[in-house]
């Protein structure tokens, strides 16, 4: 590196945002909808755990966390088992998803291998749900995000996991006749 071109660096590394527009897919963060929802591309376990450190640092502001995950169907047992048991840390409700590639593997295998893991792992049965495709899945976990939640999606679409959240729309707590969800004192964005 030629020392003329330190400010540049320093400049161009300034400015950088982890949003969609610079870095898609990696550490996204879109407040709206009365929630956090952070959209990042960890497929395996490195990037969960990367993920997780900045879950965990992030947990004591919110009501919930919400996982939508996923893991590529040509992982080993044990690398799917081990998605599982970090989400069920990180996650107090999650939504697990197949791709319909599923890389070789038979069709809810991968499904069966996720959702028995976080609940081996300490997630209880129910909170726990298992859906075959992505636009259902990451629907499903926007619907269960509400006031002081902290969303957490795991695309392998970014763009169209981007769209969605960016287009998702609440349903009133008036038109489904409930009360909206009190948010703790102190959480939130």
């Amino acid at each position: 590196m030629c020392i003329r071109d330190r400010p540049t660096i320093r400049s161009a590394l300034g400015t950088f945002q982890s949003d969609f527009e610079n870095n898609p897919g990696r550490l996204n963060v879109h407040d709206a909808h009365g929630f956090r929802t952070i959209v990042d591309y960890a497929h395996n376990v490195a990037g969960l755990e990367a993920l997780g450190e900045v879950i965990e640092g992030l947990r004591h502001r919110y009501r919930r966390t919400i996982g939508v995950i996923s893991v590529p169907g040509d992982r080993r047992d044990e690398d799917v088992l081990a998605m599982a048991a970090i989400s069920a840390r990180l996650f107090d409700e999650l939504v697990v998803r197949e791709d319909p590639v599923t890389r070789g593997r038979p069709r809810g295998e991968l499904l069966g291998l996720l959702q028995r893991g976080a609940e081996e792992s300490g997630l209880l049965r129910g909170t726990v749900r298992a859906v075959a495709g992505e636009p259902e899945a990451n629907s499903i976990g926007l619907g269960l995000a509400g006031p002081g939640d902290l969303l957490v999606l795991t695309p392998s679409d970014v763009a169209g996991c981007w769209r969605q959240v960016t287009h998702f729309r609440p349903a009133t707590a008036e038109a489904l006749g409930a009360e909206t969800p009190a948010v703790h004192a102190g959480q939130g964005a």
